[in-house]
């Protein structure tokens, strides 16, 4: 993710579905990388989904990230 403002926002939380995940923030020097754990089911199979990103500041609107996977045994 990359901003374009001159200050950036915070993220507040992170969503999926109707859970908040835990997502620690790092920066690499060129960008902030969000890292989200996901629980997977015991079973393989595809995952599929979105992410949706709350920001800090309540003017922004809220960002969603679809994301699919494959979930091997």
């Amino acid at each position: 993710m990359k901003w374009n403002d001159a200050r950036p926002s915070a993220i507040k939380k992170v969503l999926c579905g109707h859970r908040e995940t835990v997502f620690p923030v790092t920066n690499n020097g060129q960008a902030p990388v969000l890292e989200v754990e996901s629980l997977c089911v015991a079973s393989p199979g595809f995952a599929t989904g979105e992410l949706v990103l709350e920001l800090d500041d309540p003017a922004s609107p809220r960002i969603a990230i679809p994301y699919s996977y494959m979930v091997r045994k």
